[in-house]
């Protein structure tokens, strides 16, 4: 079943989540809070491929031509191409039938940080990235976004 469930399209992924929900859950509540912890799941899941692949071009910088680390960075960004229609097709879902909006917080996932005080201004994935940025910064590394709006830092 789970092999099915990755060969889905995302759209029936959410289609599919959607009439079990409705099955299983007595209140639109139950409906709303089982679709937020998915959206959470996919966002981490996204996050943590990016986080890969990043590391996995560093390995390629370092072993040119390596074939495996070739083919595990063009998996993982077919993965995060899925799991953002995933996620766009829920959103529209939560909208839709649930009249849901994005809480605030998860507008953007672009954190940027004052280094002098450690706060952190916009929104983004929480004070640990803030905390390892700063840390980061001040050990005399350097802190910057990469292509995703993610922060990466160097020491």
């Amino acid at each position: 079943q789970q092999q099915a469930q990755q060969q889905q399209s995302p759209v029936s992924k959410v289609a599919a989540l959607h009439s079990e929900l409705t099955r299983l859950c007595a209140s639109k509540e139950e409906k709303v809070t089982v679709l937020e912890l998915e959206l959470r799941r996919l966002h981490n899941a996204v996050h943590h491929l990016q986080r890969s692949n990043v590391e996995l071009q560093l390995a390629l910088l370092e072993e040119a031509g390596e074939q495996v680390f070739v083919e595990a960075i063009a998996e993982n960004t077919a993965l995060v191409g899925k799991h953002r229609l995933e996620i766009v097709e829920l959103e529209l879902l939560l909208e839709q039938q649930y009249s849901w909006r994005r809480p605030a917080k998860e507008t953007s996932s672009i954190v940027e940080v004052d280094v002098e005080t450690e706060t952190e201004t916009g929104t983004g994935s929480g004070s640990g990235a803030v905390s390892a940025a700063a840390a980061a910064t001040d050990a005399g590394g350097s802190s910057s976004k990469n292509k995703s709006g993610n922060s990466s830092s160097s020491s």
